[in-house]
């Protein structure tokens, strides 16, 4: 979350068709509590809504007590695998 949109999906499958994550459309993060170098953190997302054209999805970090260190919420842009953008087919680069 922030760095990179954390937990949320890069791509996923819809209704038998590959579906293509754009980007992030909107971020917004909360950092609840600071944590030390070393610390064990675990991250969880949950779709809020997945819709044809944009998803929302809500990210949360976790310590190994179950304590909330951060929360935020994406909405991502989502296309059909093949779709252009500005006339050039996005590509995920790793």
């Amino acid at each position: 979350m922030g760095q990179g949109d954390g937990p949320a999906p890069l791509q996923g499958h819809r209704r038998g068709g590959a579906l293509r994550v754009g980007g992030g459309v909107e971020n917004n993060t909360s950092f609840v509590r600071a944590v030390r170098s070393g610390t064990r953190l675990h991250a969880v997302a949950t779709p809020l809504t997945r819709g044809r054209k944009s998803q929302l999805w809500e990210g949360r970090i976790l310590d190994d007590q179950e304590r909330l260190i951060a929360v935020g919420r994406v909405r991502l842009l989502c296309l059909p695998a093949d779709d252009a953008l500005a006339g050039e087919v996005p590509r995920v680069q790793r």
